[in-house]
């Protein structure tokens, strides 16, 4: 009694059953199960912990055969597990000031499977990411115009690019890709100032230094194209590899206009070292992650943004309008006809470049009475460019081109009706415009087959997506305040158009 409280949810979906009404869907597949866990002790006045845990699993089957590399498949079916632990402790000191000790630990686990036609053989490819972090964080509060905070934090990741296990079919060999091991060291601060109640600013700096070690493989090339590998460095396990650094700024400014009108601006620089590589022009969802090492720089982002915020009617209604710019350089994207699903020495099929993203966004959101709810539209852009010499690696002629999450237009709604304390409904709204993809640009017959050529990278986009949804929730309030357990009723109704309606 008021030292640890507990809180546990779980969801299972699973829906196999009703595809098997469905002609065209009785081979389709999708479920998932997770289950959250948080855990609150409350030592004393100057300690408190906190521990939150979370696992999930998802798997879909989409009745379409497929091919990739050598492999083929009579349909593609996908597997994710993710398994999470945050372990937080509170430290109270005197004078305002807090000490913040944060564990993570996280392991994402995907996994393609490849089952064979008129065989009970499967396929598997595997990959995983795991993390640790550790963050020691001191925070005071002076007066109510100075505050400011520092700290440290360690991060270890391991990679593993992939492993394929090919069971008992013939012709395949099993692949396993060895694992990438890093980590980044970083130490920030950051002070807030608040001279008086039209403005107020937030200055923070944070320096971050990256490591890769080995065990590791590093390939020599006889050109900067990084083609026809000449000899291979091996980095026993522990040593150095690659080390990258450098400082990250940012800022922050907000004036209040008037008591319920105020402008907001900021500035962050940003270094990432652990980088997607997506293929969209495949039907699986080819995603191969790389740490940075001699041949892959971090990306390195900066961005810009400037907000206008109105409240009205005493709070009620919240208007905000916001615009914002961002820069990436060593954006990574593969090759024209690359093929990265199993390679070792990911950089031969790989260009850097430069990225920028760019859009205004429009929120209104009414927050009290018995309907309630808000409304998001964003206008955005998502681009890229690469400037390759050679003719064979470049992409859409090194001109800018869009992104795989380029997406013009988003709409977003909700609106909730109390009728009393028992009963709530809920509409909420949704639609975006649809991701690009490449399409060919031409074709031409070699032996009697269709043969594509690609000239353009996302040169087409899929249709639009919209979905309404509708709930019903019925709450469970009871008189008894001793009661350790209360919940309520939730029913859900999801509609959207299919594919051909869409389109």
């Amino acid at each position: 009694k008021n030292k640890l409280s507990v809180i546990a949810s779980t969801r299972l979906f699973y829906n196999d059953f009703l595809f098997s009404f469905v002609e065209r869907l009785k081979n389709t597949k999708a479920n998932f199960i997770d289950g959250t866990v948080k855990l609150q002790y409350l030592a004393n006045d100057k300690n408190s912990f906190y521990l939150t845990g979370f696992v999930s699993h998802d798997f879909y089957q989409l009745d379409v055969s497929s091919q990739i590399s050598s492999i083929t498949a009579s349909s593609n079916q996908y597997d994710y597990s993710t398994l999470n632990g945050t372990l937080n402790w509170i430290h109270t000191l005197e004078n305002n000031a807090f000490l913040r000790t944060t564990f993570v630990s996280s392991n994402y686990a995907p996994k393609i499977f490849f089952p064979q036609a008129n065989s009970n053989d499967v396929i598997n490819f595997e990959s995983a990411i795991q993390n640790q972090s550790l963050q020691s964080e001191y925070s005071k509060t002076i007066n109510s115009i100075w505050r400011y905070s520092g700290g440290v934090q360690l991060d270890h990741t391991t990679l593993s690019p992939g492993r394929l296990i090919p069971g008992n079919v013939a012709g395949i060999q099993e692949v396993k890709l060895p694992k990438e091991n890093s980590f980044e060291l970083s130490a920030f601060g950051n002070v807030d100032w608040t001279p008086s109640e039209k403005i107020s600013l937030s200055l923070g700096l944070r320096y971050t230094q990256f490591l890769l070690v080995g065990a590791f493989d590093e390939a020599q090339y006889e050109n900067e194209n990084n083609e026809n590998i000449t000899s291979i460095i091996s980095y026993d396990k522990g040593d150095i590899v690659k080390n990258y650094q450098g400082l990250e700024p940012r800022f922050g400014m907000r004036f209040k206009v008037s008591d319920n009108t105020s402008l907001k601006a900021s500035y962050s620089l940003t270094r990432q070292y652990l980088q997607n590589i997506y293929n969209s022009t495949t039907p699986l969802p080819t995603s191969r992650w790389k740490t940075s090492d001699a041949y892959i720089a971090p990306q390195v982002g900066q961005t810009y943004s400037l907000g206008f915020y109105k409240n009205i009617k005493d709070n009620k209604i919240t208007l905000s309008m916001e615009g914002y710019y961002r820069t990436v350089e060593n954006v990574l994207d593969y090759k024209p006809g690359a093929d990265f699903f199993l390679q070792k020495f990911i950089e031969k099929e790989v260009v850097q470049g430069k990225g920028r993203t760019y859009g205004l966004e429009f929120s209104l959101e009414q927050s009290k009475g018995k309907v309630q709810g808000w409304f998001n539209y964003t206008w955005s852009k998502s681009q890229r460019k690469f400037d390759e010499t050679e003719i064979s690696n470049r992409i859409n002629n090194n001109n800018w081109f869009n992104s795989d999450f380029d997406r013009p237009h988003v709409f977003n709604s909700t609106i909730n009706f109390k009728l009393n304390k028992y009963n709530t409904y809920s509409f909420n709204f949704t639609y975006q415009t649809g991701k690009p993809y490449s399409i060919p640009n031409a074709t031409f017959n070699v032996n009697n087959f269709s043969v594509p050529i690609y000239l353009e990278r996302n040169n087409s986009r899929l249709p639009a997506y919209h979905r309404l949804d509708f709930s019903w929730r019925v709450h469970n309030i009871t008189t008894k305040k001793d009661k350790p357990f209360n919940g309520d009723w939730i029913c859900l109704l999801y509609t959207s158009p299919s594919p051909r309606d869409r389109g």
